[in-house]
């Protein structure tokens, strides 16, 4: 996983995920990560950092580029957060499911695919997945 300014525009990134990612807005807790397979752009995620003392980390928003869905890459690009993760000293990992893609995954779809991975019903907040890592 390799974090890269995305105002550097590569030409083979697909231009509605590139401006969806520069109209999102950065904290100093969100790190944004593009992931690439033999060095073509497959997918992106953005992680809220939270004080390590919450115990949390949270996955804001993982996208896989339409061309390269249903290959696994979201399963490699979710298992190295939830790795990445487990690795700076987080406890779990939490977020909320919802597509912003259209043409993707619809929301109760999407739900099950992170239900799949072992992802349940949080206590933090209604709407909410969790998953101890």
């Amino acid at each position: 996983m390799r974090r890269v300014d995305v105002s550097c525009k590569n030409k083979a990134l697909d231009n509605t995920i590139i401006n969806y990612i520069n109209k999102r807005s950065k904290t100093n807790i969100t790190k944004q990560y593009i992931f690439f397979v033999k060095e073509v752009f497959v997918g992106y995620v953005a992680i809220d950092w939270h004080l390590l003392s919450n115990g949390y980390a949270c996955l804001y928003e993982l996208i896989v580029v339409s061309d390269h869905r249903r290959k696994g890459h979201g399963d490699e690009i979710l298992l190295k957060v939830e790795r990445l993760a487990k690795g700076s000293g987080y406890q779990k990992l939490i977020l909320r499911p919802r597509s912003i893609d259209k043409s993707g995954m619809k929301n109760k779809d999407l739900l099950k695919w992170y239900q799949r991975r072992g992802y349940k019903n949080s206590n933090i907040e209604e709407g909410l997945l969790e998953k101890q890592i």
